[in-house]
């Protein structure tokens, strides 16, 4: 594994040291909190609770996460005090290095729609290597929960009833009151008697390749690894001198390196008076951002040097969770399947939604973030499995850019924030404006999250998400015309889930925008 040694943190590593007998999660459905908390309270760790609530976000929060997406995730080992970058993410399979095939699906009306569009999924082998290598509970433990939830149902929440509504996907089956999910139920008793990496190469395989009418091979799915990747590390001074250090994923999720790059010009001292100042420190610090993004960002291990630059943000539907276990050991995990309800279909019989992932690429194959071409170019890259470092060819296996942003940060006063968010290209903004609220405004964590927040992709159409005030709105629309930008109200609902801990005290926080569910317990 990749690992990051946490020497130069002894300071602010006393602040990993836990509340006593606390334990706190954070995500987007109560129910997949409620199980993370019984897992932690039974003495699991964050990596037992990530993977028993993974399971049941499938189910109720299914437009945004699910077993047949990918994630990232940052993670914090007590014991080891090491932290790991997770990469689960979704890849290209092996078929789409035939050009003109893929290229009459990229043309085509319907390349959202298409089953060239579902990429590998990775999320139950990103589960599985973070539970071979940290899991503590048995695995029949960590997945009967979700079983329960299936076979018995669960009460659907106002965002799973609105969302289904919106996208036009229908709630498969209802007893009264509550939604069912007897197919999924039968997936979830496979991978309890089979293991996780039978998704893999068993009958769901089988499934996978049939109704991706072989765009995704079982060969492709067999091949699938999920990797530990060196984490990416920087530390930032807010307006009163105190240092902070971030620690996250790295390409091919850009957020984290966006914020890295916005921290470079931030002036905390002009961002942090007024609304107007926020917007123009905001302004003058994401340009550079979104052109290092613009320039550089693609999946690092098949970044071609004569590559086009690839402006658009595409990625959509994401859910996230945020943890802290009785032990000291963190987890921020950011999981998708690209737009709401990816393929929008679920997969016949096993009772979950596929990812369409690799409409993240660009159609212009000439583009960094494009499908590979192997045939010019086959890049050896290092990772290490099981502490040993291994060597391997990648053959169809780029992945997508995503603008996923899985955080920690520690500081003084044994500060931690483990935050997260959701809501697409908007994410990085979301971690980055609640975030900075509190280690430098010193707001609340509530009240942060609670905010107004501003966004862009290009730094001329402005998105703001919250209430202005009415005695700042005047001058904010003056600059608005002045400057000839855009200003408009963000349609989507971009959530934080953030688990914070000062003090000593351990709390955790959700976002009023999505819903979901904030939990602290003793046990």
């Amino acid at each position: 594994m990749r690992i990051i040694s946490l020497c130069i943190l002894l300071i602010t590593l006393s602040s990993c040291q836990r509340p006593p007998q606390q334990v706190a999660v954070s995500s987007g459905d109560k129910y997949a909190s409620e199980v993370a908390l019984e897992i932690l309270k039974k003495g699991g760790t964050v990596i037992d609770a990530f993977i028993a609530a993974n399971f049941v976000l499938t189910m109720t929060e299914p437009g945004a996460s699910g077993i047949g997406g990918g994630f990232m995730g940052i993670y914090y080992d007590v014991a080891k005090s090491q932290f790991f970058a997770i990469d689960a993410r979704e890849t290209q399979a092996a078929r789409h290095q035939n050009f003109d095939l893929l290229k009459k699906e990229l043309n085509s009306n319907n390349w959202s729609d298409s089953k060239a569009a579902i990429g590998i999924p990775g999320e139950i082998a990103g589960m599985a290597l973070l539970y071979q290598e940290f899991g503590t509970l048995l695995l029949a433990d960590l997945i009967d929960p979700a079983i329960k939830i299936a076979e018995e149902g669960f009460i659907a929440s106002d965002y799973f009833i609105k969302s289904h509504e919106k996208f036009n996907v229908d709630i498969d089956s209802r007893a009264g009151s509550k939604v069912l999910s007897p197919d999924f139920a039968k997936t979830l008793k496979l991978l309890k008697e089979n293991g996780l990496m039978s998704f893999y190469n068993g009958e769901i395989a089988d499934a996978i390749e049939a109704y991706t009418e072989e765009w995704i091979s079982k060969d492709d799915l067999k091949n699938y690894r999920a990797l530990f990747r060196r984490p990416v590390k920087y530390t930032w001074k807010n307006s009163h001198g105190e240092k902070y250090y971030f620690l996250s994923v790295g390409l091919p999720s850009a957020g984290p390196l966006i914020i890295k790059q916005f921290l470079k010009e931030l002036d905390p001292h002009e961002y942090s008076y007024g609304l107007l100042s926020q917007l123009k420190e905001y302004r003058k610090s994401i340009g550079p951002a979104l052109r290092w993004r613009l320039e550089h960002a693609a999946d690092p291990d098949f970044r071609k040097f004569d590559c086009e630059p690839d402006p658009v943000f595409r990625d959509r539907g994401t859910s996230h969770i945020s943890l802290y276990d009785s032990y000291g050991n963190i987890l921020s995990a950011t999981m998708t399947i690209q737009r709401p309800f990816g393929h929008q279909k679920k997969l016949p019989g096993y009772g979950f939604y596929l990812n369409n992932e690799l409409t993240d690429f660009s159609k212009d194959l000439n583009s960094c973030n494009s499908f590979a071409d192997h045939k010019m170019q086959r890049l050896k890259a290092k990772y290490r499995t099981n502490y040993e470092e291994v060597a391997y060819m990648h053959y169809g296996e780029k992945k997508p850019l995503s603008s996923m942003s899985p955080m920690i940060i520690f500081g003084p006063d044994s500060e931690v924030l483990v935050t997260g968010a959701t809501g697409a290209w908007t994410i990085f903004s979301s971690v980055l404006e609640t975030s900075l609220e509190i280690i430098d405004k010193k707001y609340n964590p509530q009240r942060a999250i609670n905010d107004l927040r501003f966004y862009t992709s290009n730094n001329k159409t402005i998105y703001y998400d919250g209430y202005i005030p009415r005695d700042e709105k005047t001058s904010l629309e003056e600059y608005i015309s002045e400057n000839k930008l855009e200003l408009k109200k963000f349609p989507v609902p971009a959530a934080v889930n953030l688990v914070h801990m000062k003090g000593r005290v351990l709390n955790a926080y959700k976002d009023y925008r999505k819903g979901g569910s904030a939990l602290v317990s003793q046990i």
